[in-house]
């Protein structure tokens, strides 16, 4: 018997490279609000550098998945997460008698650092309604000079909605949707702050 997906609501995808010898397969998991992982679609290398991609079983409620384009599969994985009731206002936290809204968050800012062997490291800031930078996202070069990153939220933001990828594309949507759009917010306003100064060097 398949996975049952009745009722899940999903609020992000990775993606994951494998080897099933002899080919190339690439895994399209998607994340529920528990931080349970959904494989949805599968990529298999046809062997001229292109791949052949299709929805798993589970996801059939979706509409059948079968294409050649990268670009048709985030589509789908974007469109599976709205119509399961992922998408809107970003999480709130912590809920006090005092503000029983919660800590929410407005915009977002980068930081630029390395470690002392050379390798560079990305921060991303998620920054609340109060002005407060909250480490959101934090993203660390493979190699030295590599120019190749692996991202990952940090908690407690990794326990609402994970995040795993190696490209900067899947960070600004995972922060977008952690933003809350409110009228009248009095902090930095919505979209990406940039962190201008020094690099900092980090130790290992």
């Amino acid at each position: 018997m398949g996975e049952c997906i009745d009722g899940v609501v999903f609020v992000s995808y990775e993606e994951e490279k494998c080897t099933v010898w002899p080919k190339k397969v690439l895994k399209f998991h998607l994340f529920d609000r528990d931080g349970n992982k959904h494989l949805a679609a599968t990529g298999e290398d046809t062997g001229d550098a292109h791949y052949q991609y299709r929805s798993t079983k589970p996801f059939a409620r979706y509409g059948n998945l079968e294409c050649h384009n990268r670009k048709d599969v985030t589509a789908w994985l974007e469109m599976v997460i709205g119509e399961s009731g992922g998408q809107g206002d970003g999480p709130h936290l912590n809920p006090d008698e005092q503000h029983p809204e919660g800590v929410y968050f407005v915009t977002y800012r980068n930081e630029r650092a390395h470690y002392s062997d050379g390798r560079r490291c990305n921060r991303w800031y998620l920054v609340d309604q109060y002005g407060n930078s909250h480490l959101a996202v934090v993203g660390i070069e493979r190699d030295t000079k590599d120019g190749h990153y692996n991202y990952s939220a940090e908690e407690p933001f990794s326990s609402i909605t994970p995040l795993h990828c190696s490209n900067q594309t899947g960070v600004y949507k995972w922060l977008e949707k952690m933003i809350t759009h409110h009228p009248g917010d009095t902090a930095a306003g919505s979209g990406m702050q940039t962190e201008q100064g020094t690099m900092q060097k980090l130790q290992l």
